[in-house]
């Protein structure tokens, strides 16, 4: 008596495990691919508190008569922004990444400076890898660098 699997038995169980693949091979993407947008929503709430560091230091209450707030929150009458490149480059927050792509960014006060929302662009645009649901057109900001 032969001690093994007959070939009929090996491909019934290759035939199910291919089948258990099918089915969970989505939902793992899709579990990741959820988990990194929540992370960049955590992002995008750790900028927002950065930002309003940076507004407390350089605009509302300054430290001293060197620190500049930037014309972008100063000038506007309806829309009041800072870009995220002025957080980062005074060591508010770190530089921001989305898988491999940098991200610009900015966030966009209303015309009393209280209620800000982070709009993040990762990587190349126009086609960009994240970009903020919502988030409007790169353009109006003129002030920020964008790429």
């Amino acid at each position: 008596m032969k001690k093994g699997f007959t070939l009929t038995e090996l491909l019934a169980v290759i035939a199910i495990l291919s089948i258990l693949v099918l089915l969970a091979v989505p939902n793992i993407i899709k579990i990741y691919n959820d988990s990194t947008k929540s992370a960049m929503e955590v992002q995008e709430n750790q900028i927002l508190d950065a930002s309003n560091l940076y507004v407390t230091d350089y605009c509302t209450r300054r430290i001293n008569s060197t620190y500049v707030c930037p014309s972008s929150y100063t000038t506007g009458t309806t829309i009041k922004y800072i870009c995220l490149n002025d957080i980062t480059s005074k060591g508010y927050i770190e530089n921001i990444k989305y898988k491999a792509s940098n991200c610009s960014g900015v966030i966009v006060y209303d015309s009393d400076g209280k209620n800000g929302k982070t709009y993040l662009y990762c990587g190349a645009g126009p086609n960009y890898t994240y970009k903020t649901e919502g988030a409007p057109n790169t353009s109006e900001f003129n002030k920020c660098s964008f790429w």
